[in-house]
C-alpha cells in the first residue's frame, strides 16, 4: 500500500499549524488575562487597567503587568512580612488564575489550531 494518499493529506498541515501557533498562544494568554482582571487588587484601578498580552515569539505569548507595584501586589507580602490584605482582589492574582485556567487556556489554543487545519 502506498503512502502517497497520506502524504497528500498532510501537505500543508505543518505549515498551517506553524502559522497558527502565535495566534493560539496569544488567545490562550488573552483568556488568562480576562480571567485574571477581576482578581487584580484595586486601589485606583491603574494596576488592573495596565495588564496587557503580547506575543513574545513565534509560539509564545505573555501577560504583563508593569512595574514593581504589580510584583508587590502579586506576591502580596508587606514590609513586615505579613500577607497583604485587599478589599477587592487578591495576592497571587496571576499565578492562581494561571493554575485554575490552564485547561481552559489549552483548549482555547487547541481550538485555534483545529480551526487552522480544518
Amino acid at each position: 500500500m502506498s503512502s502517497e494518499g497520506f502524504d497528500a493529506m498532510m501537505d500543508g498541515v505543518e505549515a498551517r499549524i506553524d502559522d497558527a501557533l502565535a495566534e493560539a498562544a496569544f488567545k490562550a494568554m488573552e483568556h488568562i488575562h480576562t480571567m485574571t482582571t477581576p482578581k487584580v487588587p484595586i486601589e485606583t484601578g491603574n494596576l488592573a487597567g495596565s495588564g496587557a498580552v503580547s506575543n513574545t515569539g513565534p509560539a509564545s505569548a505573555q501577560i504583563y503587568y508593569p512595574g514593581p507595584y504589580a510584583r508587590y501586589q502579586e506576591y502580596g507580602v508587606s514590609k513586615n512580612g505579613l500577607p497583604l490584605r485587599h478589599e477587592h482582589g487578591q495576592s497571587f492574582f496571576l499565578i492562581t488564575t494561571m493554575v485554575a485556567e490552564k485547561d481552559a487556556a489549552i483548549e482555547v489554543a487547541a481550538q485555534v489550531i483545529r480551526d487552522a487545519i480544518d
